[in-house]
């Protein structure tokens, strides 16, 4: 068919191995199977596929005669050389590792699930020790939680009768709460009513100085609303008061009384205005109103008024007029607040 390639060839004929080479090679090959009576018998087993076909039974049934017979019989040629041999120990060396493998595999995960299986075995002896020690110690608490259960019981129905009680105790305590909230709010109405009036009545105060009180101390007959203020204002700092006074270097004792001269000393004092602010509303009695009661509802005895004659005294009368006011309603509120 190519008669240029075949004159370009040469036929090397290689003597078939006899069957002592085919043995020792598959020996040597065969190492690493195991054992010396093992790798014999493989060895003889790879020999007797190599040179003998397995269907035939017979000794006689060698591999050149089954080619020859393959020729007759086909027309075909079929050749059999050493390659084939070692490329048949090759195979088997593959598959046997291939084997080995999943073997491997399969012993390593039977072996992990055994022990997995002898450590559960384990842990569940634990528990059962574990359990059986604790059952005295469960059956007690078993008993205990029953006598809490009948105690609980018991206390429930104790409980009820108390929340009975209560309840009826909450509502009585409910409308008193809306009565002391009601009153509270009353007290807080009227002293809502009484704070602006004594917070402007501070505000002034707070806008007098020293010269202002000057103002009203070089009155030798003073204008007579600026004394009808001043007599209220000395009736409200009381008597036996130890003031600093402006024309004495010592205190002295005041004597109760409400004329010129006395509110002069008044003024005197240094520390007049903060007495004022500092004044001690809460405090004032009821003879003390009576007394101030005059003044306060003389007609004349009027902020506005009062500022005809002097600026000063305005404030002052604010203050006096205020403090009467607070005092009053004062008086109303604390019963009421002693309540609540």
């Amino acid at each position: 068919m190519f008669p240029s390639l075949v004159n370009c060839c040469t036929i090397d004929w290689f003597v078939e191995w006899p069957q002592e080479a085919l043995l020792s090679v598959a020996e040597n090959s065969l190492k690493v199977v195991g054992g010396s009576e093992a790798i014999e018998k493989l060895s003889r087993i790879c020999v007797t596929i190599h040179e003998v076909n397995p269907s035939i039974r017979s000794s006689a049934g060698s591999v050149s005669k089954m080619t020859m017979r393959f020729y007759e019989e086909m027309r075909r040629h079929y050749y059999t050389t050493p390659s084939s041999y070692l490329e048949l120990l090759k195979l088997y060396l593959e598959k046997l590792s291939l084997r080995k493998e999943k073997v491997t595999k399969k012993k390593d995960r039977i072996s992990n699930g055994l022990q997995k299986l002898y450590e559960t075995y384990a842990v569940v002896d634990t528990m059962k020790e574990s359990m059986t020690a604790l059952e005295p110690q469960l059956q007690k608490q078993s008993a205990d939680t029953a006598r809490l259960m009948k105690h609980l019981v018991k206390e429930q129905a104790q409980a009820d009768k108390v929340r009975q009680v209560v309840v009826a105790d909450e509502a009585v305590v409910k409308v008193k709460a809306e009565e002391t909230q009601f009153i509270a709010d009353d007290a807080q109405r009227d002293l809502d009513a009484a704070l602006p009036a004594m917070e402007a009545a501070t505000k002034a105060l707070e806008a007098l100085n020293k010269n202002d009180i000057n103002e009203l101390k070089v009155f030798n007959k003073p204008p007579p609303l600026v004394k009808f203020v001043m007599e209220s204002v000395c009736l409200l700092l009381g008597t036996n008061q130890s003031l600093n006074c402006f024309e004495l270097e010592s205190y002295v004792v005041i004597p109760l009384r409400t004329d010129w001269p006395t509110a002069k000393i008044v003024l005197g004092d240094t520390n007049f205005l903060k007495k004022l602010q500092d004044y001690e509303k809460d405090k004032i009695s009821e003879a003390m109103l009576k007394k101030l009661k005059e003044y306060v509802d003389h007609p004349d005895f009027i902020p506005d008024k009062v500022a005809t004659q002097s600026k000063v005294c305005k404030s002052i009368c604010m203050w006096v007029r205020a403090i009467d006011c607070y005092a009053k309603v004062f008086r109303v509120v604390q019963p009421k607040r002693k309540r609540y």
